[in-house]
């Protein structure tokens, strides 16, 4: 009886996930609606236990967000809609299942939360991929025709550069300041002179966006000169990006560190062959370093600049 009963029970479970993973989600919001209260938690399972991915993407272009929770509104916040927690999700009567569709083009790559109650940000826990941004992780949708970054990921045939990480002392800041160095590859090799690109929230842009595997891999492939690349880290942020400190800060960069590096490295030390670059604030003090010393800087790149 037990092994009858068991195989049944397999044979059922076989042809509902065949039977659920063979519709649209329409379909199954339908079948949904006419089970009854306390049937559809355990429907609500068996479909999510089969979908390959969630958000469920249909026709490479609708996607399904789904979440699973009490709560009083829930909400999708991201890149689609600048941050703001302005998609709505609806709820289906008598559960506790939220969805929202939106149709993106089939390229498309973005990242979000859920927000639910109008003030918790979460992760959306059906979704396994999750990236590592400059506020932190997020959830990540990629549709089926996006194409990844070419240059983030590390290359078995790509020489590498190296890096240090070294502390400088500043009398404009009237304090430490620590700084990671990178080298590219074969720079102690040759008697050659670099270009230099100074980074502004330093540490966090390396380890972030991969900076070095994209120096790398680009250099190998002659997309970019080999060069130099200092990262520098900031302990008061937004007073040396744009605020009070903003002056001592510049003439640390100008001053000292720039000095420094043309002293300890084989440098092109002059404006078109050193460049200042940034994200958010880092851009905003990226282009005003540019702008107000020209002699000394002649290339600026600023991401998603604050100004």
């Amino acid at each position: 009886m037990r092994t009858k009963f068991s195989l049944i029970f397999l044979l059922t479970s076989l042809f509902f996930q065949i039977n659920v993973s063979g519709q649209s989600f329409d379909e199954f919001l339908a079948k949904l609606s006419a089970v009854s209260p306390a049937g559809k938690p355990v429907m609500i399972q068996k479909y999510l236990s089969v979908q390959q991915a969630i958000p469920i993407i249909e026709s490479d272009s609708k996607v399904h967000f789904l979440y699973v929770g009490k709560a009083a509104t829930v909400a999708i916040a991201g890149d689609a809609t600048a941050w703001v927690p302005s998609m709505n999700m609806k709820k289906v009567d008598g559960c506790d299942l939220w969805y929202a569709t939106a149709t993106y083009s089939p390229d498309t790559r973005l990242e979000y939360k859920i927000v639910v109650n109008g003030k918790g940000w979460k992760l959306d826990s059906l979704n396994q991929l999750v990236v590592e941004g400059g506020m932190g992780r997020n959830s990540e949708l990629v549709m089926p025709k996006y194409e990844g970054p070419l240059y983030v990921n590390e290359k078995d045939v790509v020489p590498w550069g190296f890096y240090i990480d070294t502390v400088i002392q500043s009398k404009y800041l009237g304090e430490k300041r620590k700084i990671r160095i990178y080298t590219p590859p074969k720079y102690e090799k040759s008697n050659t002179r670099y270009p230099v690109a100074y980074f502004h929230d330093g540490f966090e842009f390396f380890d972030r966006t991969a900076a070095r595997n994209i120096m790398d891999n680009m250099t190998f492939d002659k997309k970019i000169m080999p060069m130099l690349a200092v990262f520098v880290e900031p302990v008061h942020r937004n007073d040396e990006y744009s605020g009070k400190l903003q002056a001592k800060y510049t003439l640390f960069i100008v001053k000292e560190l720039i000095p420094y590096i043309a002293s300890h490295y084989r440098t092109l030390n002059t404006p078109e062959n050193t460049a200042q670059i940034g994200i958010s604030n880092g851009g905003n003090i990226a282009l005003w370093i540019a702008a107000t010393h020209p002699e000394k800087v002649g290339k600026a790149a600023a991401f998603s600049s604050n100004v």
